[in-house]
């Protein structure tokens, strides 16, 4: 019997496609996720070297531009045009007319790229302003360097997506998701120099006076270094696959009249995308210069790219992977009018991702805690919590994410960019009025967390405008039934999966807080973590099992099968198919987007002979591409392995802690001592003194100081630089009552950090002058005791030399203060 039926056929071919679909798809995956394992180790160390907040606001602010621009301003674009007009010219031509056109296109996308980056860098000011302009005015600065040295990646980010579109079209998919692991190998070493030659820094890095140029140069290059080569690397494979590369100006015949328009309405549906993510980044440097005004953490942008790395995972590690992998055969059985096989390709990439993404969609909202405190150990509890709040709110949204970016593969392949900037719309609109009530409404501590709740919900309406839409662009009726019955059964069975774990998770194990050593808070979030991974990844695909989920039930059945199956024999294929099947026989086989029963039908002798040889080739490409996948995985793991053993052994310096005893001079009355003595002496009252009489003192926060609550402070506001000069300075004056007193010894709880803070024997008309009783930095707890009783009534608490505040910049902050005689 022959394959005379189109249907047959195209079941045939969906059959072939399903399994080259799924080896491509797992190719792409193991290269995403020892990406993303180095990019967990390169984000580690990123904390590490400059802080979760301030210093990383940023260079996270500059370091985020190159990829929102790129994506704003051609990424969309180029998905939406040129994969379709790559796949029509090489279906077309495979010779040198196919290439010719494919290297027209590329000449001229890789002329936009790089006019884009002279544009960019010349306005670089102003799109910082648009970004970060809430920062505080050194920190504004400092960003628009990172920037200047950060922007020219976006003709990298575009090189890399050109050669890997042309990659994807030649169906070698795997170099392209295996590139990002050179740009994260590149970005661990950059980093363990950088920690190597300036050591680590607080969580709460506001101080940019250190940041010179080889400093800068070192961070921002080596990220700017590793984006070039992992574009540049993907050059090798398509050499490999006989591509030859080469500039070709002529453009006509290109249909550059119909992709225009296809053009400008990708490029408004990704503006539109930008727009919310551009509100979000906002809203994050607004929550840091209200932080850094009040010398408190409030989540911003950082702690939002941080959360938005490890929100991607899902997405990046299966949708794309599994996307990217269907998108060539999408845009052919578009530009072929082929509505049942586009539909078939969109249910197969549709239940296949969203079978894995709903399950990392529970794990991040359940495990949202210890995976902060596993990849950014380095953050304090508070900052951990945070990042966990930010995380689960974004989670949220990563179901209708695999429906959205499902749908914008179909619509790009129709080049229906028109349809697919009208699901985008409700993205900016509804975190825009989120981000309003959030800013006006709120206190700063929210603004960023409830801005975000925008992001899920516009994922969930878009994504079910889309199918909606798609329905009537050709998308069979049952695909949508078939996706939204795969949908539920996966969803009930994540959220029965989750309770458990959440249960032992938070019933069983501690939360680390600042007791917890960095390392400490390391490993115990991996612990949980892999617990989470566990209990939620068992439960849940036993019970898509029990549910009938196709794709667990195929699977099931094909390890049982193999297991059960007596080793085959030696035979070829089609050398005695007569025998071995006649045309009255019938099977049945299961495809993993389509439930029911199909006729296995034998063919000619001719046929099966030729089907064999071609199976022969497939199953040795296949070979070939396990044992590379193989060996890169290796080396991955090696890398990985090399660089943890480096960080751990890394030589970290000690730091002096405030109940050391500190050897100030040889005629020193001074020493930190490690107890209080309890007789403390009545205060009558203290007041707050500026040099500069500026107001910046605080006054009305002064009887804090002495109001015998440790959790309250008087502070002054912050500073941009840590010396003040020309008479400025800050402190209290401490009165001790009408008639003087003996004081042995003062006593001053801060939560800041360094600077000097004297105590002096004077009144506050003269904060400056009268005699020095002691000089120290300031710590938790300072301890002056003095070799000799001083007899008084008047002390008074000065510095010129500002410590580092609780939330970053230079203040003078003190809790409490005890005088004892």
């Amino acid at each position: 019997m022959r394959l005379n039926s189109s249907r047959e056929t195209r079941e045939v071919a969906a059959g072939v496609a399903a399994t080259r679909t799924g080896r491509s798809s797992a190719i792409m995956a193991a290269g995403t996720l020892v990406s993303r394992i180095l990019g967990f180790a390169r984000q580690w160390l990123l904390v590490a070297a400059i802080g979760g907040f301030g210093i990383a606001d940023a260079f996270n602010t500059a370091n985020t531009l190159p990829n929102t621009l790129y994506n704003l301003l051609a990424g969309g674009v180029l998905n939406a045009i040129l994969v379709p007009t790559i796949v029509r010219a090489l279906s077309k031509n495979r010779g040198k007319e196919g290439t010719d056109q494919v290297n027209a296109l590329l000449t001229l996308a890789s002329i936009i790229l790089l006019g884009m980056v002279v544009v960019t860098v010349m306005l670089a000011l102003p799109i910082v302003m648009l970004y970060g302009g809430g920062m505080p005015d050194d920190l504004f600065n400092l960003t628009v360097i990172f920037a200047l040295w950060c922007l020219p990646q976006i003709f990298f980010y575009g090189t890399y997506a050109l050669l890997g579109q042309v990659l994807n079209s030649l169906s070698s998919f795997g170099p392209y998701m295996w590139a990002p692991v050179v740009n994260n190998v590149i970005g661990i070493t950059g980093l363990v120099l950088f920690i190597r030659l300036y050591g680590t820094a607080p969580a709460e890095n506001f101080d940019t006076s250190t940041w010179d140029a080889p400093k800068i140069a070192l961070l921002a290059g080596s990220m700017t270094l590793g984006i070039a080569l992992q574009a540049l690397v993907l050059l090798f494979p398509l050499k490999r696959l006989g591509f030859q590369l080469r500039a070709n100006f002529q453009w006509r015949g290109l249909g550059f009249r119909h992709t225009g328009k296809v053009a400008a309405w990708a490029f408004a549906g990704i503006f539109a995308n930008a727009l919310m993510n551009l509100i979000a980044t906002r809203i994050g440097s607004e929550a840091n210069g209200a932080g850094n005004l009040a010398g408190e953490f409030y989540p911003a942008t950082s702690l939002f790219g941080y959360a938005t790395m490890l929100y991607m995972l899902p997405q990046s590690l299966v949708t794309i992977s599994v996307s990217t992998a269907v998108f060539t055969a999408m845009a052919y059985h578009a530009t072929q009018n082929d509505f049942p096989a586009l539909s078939e390709d969109y249910l197969k990439a549709l239940r296949l991702s969203s079978l894995f993404t709903i399950l990392l969609a529970g794990m991040l909202i359940v495990g949202a805690l210890p995976l902060a405190n596993f990849t950014a150990s380095a953050l304090p509890p508070e900052q951990a919590q945070a990042l966990a709040t930010v995380l689960v709110i974004l989670s949220l949204g990563i179901p209708g994410q695999t429906i959205f970016s499902t749908n914008t593969r179909v619509f790009y392949s129709l080049e229906d960019t028109r349809t697919q900037f009208l699901v985008t719309l409700p993205a900016p609109v509804l975190t825009g009025l989120f981000a309003l009530v959030a800013r006006f409404a709120l206190p700063p501590d929210y603004w960023l967390e409830v801005t975000l709740i925008g992001e899920p919900l516009s994922l969930l309406v878009g994504g079910l405008i889309g199918l909606a839409l798609l329905r009537r662009r050709g998308i069979s009726a049952h695909v949508i039934r078939d996706a939204s019955s795969h949908y539920l059964r996966c969803l009930v069975a994540v959220v029965l999966a989750g309770i458990p774990a959440w249960l032992v998770l938070y019933g069983v194990f501690e939360v680390p807080d600042e007791n917890y050593t960095i390392a400490d808070t390391f490993f115990s979030g991996f612990i949980r973590s892999l617990l989470v991974g566990f209990i939620m990844g068992s439960l849940y695909f036993f019970l898509t099992w029990v549910f009938n989920v196709t794709e667990v039930r195929d699977t099931v059945k094909t390890f049982a099968d193999k297991v059960g199956r007596r080793p085959a024999g030696t035979a070829t294929l089609g050398e005695n198919e007569r025998s071995a099947m006649s045309t009255d026989t019938s099977a049945t086989e299961s495809a993993s987007w389509k439930a029911g029963t199909r006729n296995v039908f034998s063919q000619s002798f001719a046929d099966a002979r030729q089907a064999a040889q071609d199976n022969d080739n497939a199953v040795k490409v296949a070979a070939e591409e396990s044992k590379l996948t193989v060996k890169i995985v290796a080396v991955g793991v090696a890398l990985v392995c090399i660089i943890a053993l480096v960080v751990w052994f890394w030589p970290r310096p000690q730091a002096t802690t405030a109940n050391e005893t500190l050897d100030l001079s040889p005629q020193s009355e001074l020493k930190v001592v490690p107890d209080a003595a309890p007789a403390p002496l009545p205060i009558a009252g203290v007041t707050s003194i500026s040099g500069k009489n500026d107001g910046w003192d605080n006054a009305e926060m002064a009887p804090l100081a002495i109001d015998g609550k440790p959790e309250t402070s008087w502070r002054t506001d912050a500073m941009r630089t840590s010396t003040l000069v020309d008479g400025r300075g800050f402190g209290l004056a401490i009165n001790l009552g009408e008639a003087p007193v003996k004081v042995r010894k003062v006593i001053v709880t801060s939560s800041a950090k360094g600077g000097v803070l004297e105590l002096r024997q004077t009144t506050a008309q003269d904060p400056s002058g009268g005699a020095l009783l002691g000089s120290l930095p300031l710590a938790d707890t300072v301890t002056y005791e003095l070799a000799e009783p001083v007899e008084t009534n008047q002390l008074v608490l000065w510095s010129t030399e500002m410590p580092t505040g609780p939330g970053g910049g230079f203040r003078l902050t003190v809790s409490e203060v005890q005088v004892l005689g």
